[in-house]
């Protein structure tokens, strides 16, 4: 009855039909226990996608064993290495070449927040280029918590976790002076020993560049 009702009110949302569309949801817990209403987080994705990339792997010797949405892949790796209580506020961001995405972890609280911003137009800048991000970062994540009164500041989030293929010392260097917080780069290694042969200088100087990937990969383990 729910899957139907959840259906139901996907189709309101789809201009084709949704039997051109795989669909999964989970239930969420309330962030607030004071409302007992329930948040459902919905994906889908084109059948045309997925038969896309199967047609891919079909005609190499690998095998396609998962396919998951980025922002979920990145919270399974930081829920994989850390613990953290309901009551805190766990704040992530992807730095990428075109934009920052945002996500919360509160109280099985999930919301992920895309702010454009191409990198490239940025490369003149120099060294003003991470003072930049850092700006940009600052004023998203303070909207984001303002708006769904998680506080008042970054200051209220406790811990920041930045990843991506764009994390920049710089911008590290930044948000550290600018807020009292703590603040990390995600490394997805940190609980995974590597062999000697799949060890490289990129996993070991830009482990935040595998988060998405590594997530995807241990998917159901």
């Amino acid at each position: 009855e729910l899957r139907e009702h959840i259906n139901w009110e996907i189709s309101q949302l789809m201009i084709n039909d949704l039997n051109h569309f795989i669909i999964d949801y989970e239930l969420l817990e309330s962030a607030q226990k004071s409302n007992p209403a329930r948040q459902v987080i919905v994906v889908s994705v084109r059948k045309a996608i997925v038969d896309y990339f199967r047609d891919i792997f079909a005609a190499t010797d690998l095998q396609l064993q998962a396919i998951d949405v980025d922002v979920f892949s990145a919270q399974r790796v930081l829920t994989d290495i850390q613990t953290f209580s309901p009551e805190q506020k766990i704040a992530l961001v992807d730095i990428r070449k075109k934009n920052v995405q945002f996500s919360i972890i509160h109280h099985g609280f999930y919301l992920v927040v895309e702010v454009p911003y191409p990198v490239d137009e940025g490369a003149d800048m120099g060294s003003g280029k991470d003072e930049h991000m850092a700006r940009i970062i600052s004023k998203e994540l303070r909207r984001i918590i303002l708006d769904n009164k998680l506080g008042k500041s970054v200051e209220d989030m406790n811990e920041v976790f930045l990843y991506g293929d764009e994390v920049e010392p710089g911008i590290i260097e930044q948000l550290s002076q600018a807020h009292n917080v703590n603040l990390h780069r995600l490394n997805p290694f940190e609980k995974l020993p590597l062999s000697e042969s799949f060890n490289s200088s990129e996993m070991t100087n830009s482990p935040e560049s595998f988060v998405i990937s590594l997530g995807a990969a241990i998917k159901g383990f």
